[in-house]
């Protein structure tokens, strides 16, 4: 890792189950967050997602109230978890992370921890593209789904990214923000139905 010390750790959303627990994936992230915390590399950790838009039935609770309860179970202390708890697709996790959360505390470094199944490209596109030059973020990962499978869905899913905000200047969030909630049916645009992402991207 390129610093001794960040502002924030932020693990964006990647699945809960419908009774609130969490796989063996997500422990594994969570349990590198913890690890940083104790060493004092990162004080606050961000945990991101209200549930998956291409899940039909609705967990119990949000991905981040899960991330939550798994943190605070291994000794991590509540005021320096923040939940993130409105989006439910990747762009809005860090989009709303910074417009809700890392703006108000002045943050201006942070680690992320990836889901397995994100690749690294389109998560370091997201990041330019929602925080541009005035933040410094580095992606660590703990391990990486190299399915074939999944990498043809990741890189359909950042084809459609980069259609949508290839026209927005890096760290424009207001515009981002504008383009997710006229596009993205979770957030109630038009450009797909959740039944054509669903098809396109499960």
């Amino acid at each position: 890792m390129k610093h001794l010390h960040y502002d924030a750790i932020i693990l964006p959303g990647g699945g809960v189950r419908l009774d609130g627990s969490i796989d063996a994936a997500a422990e594994d992230r969570l349990d590198k967050a913890i690890q940083l915390y104790d060493m004092g590399d990162a004080q606050p950790i961000v945990v991101c997602g209200s549930h998956g838009y291409k899940g039909t039935v609705r967990p119990v609770i949000s991905e981040a109230r899960a991330y939550a309860n798994y943190l605070e179970g291994k000794g991590v202390a509540s005021d320096d978890i923040y939940l993130e708890s409105e989006s439910q697709e990747t762009l809005g996790n860090f989009l709303f992370a910074k417009m809700n959360i890392i703006m108000h505390h002045e943050w201006r470094s942070f680690l992320v921890i990836p889901t397995q199944n994100q690749t690294t490209e389109r998560i370091a596109y997201l990041l330019q593209k929602i925080f541009g030059q005035n933040y410094d973020w580095e992606i660590l990962r703990v391990g990486e789904n190299k399915d074939q499978a999944n990498l043809a869905r990741e890189a359909k899913a950042l084809r459609y990214t980069m259609a949508i905000n290839g026209a927005y200047a890096d760290g424009d969030h207001e515009a981002i923000y504008r383009g997710l909630m006229e596009s993205h049916p979770a957030y109630g645009g038009t450009k797909w139905t959740i039944d054509e992402l669903r098809e396109e991207l499960s």
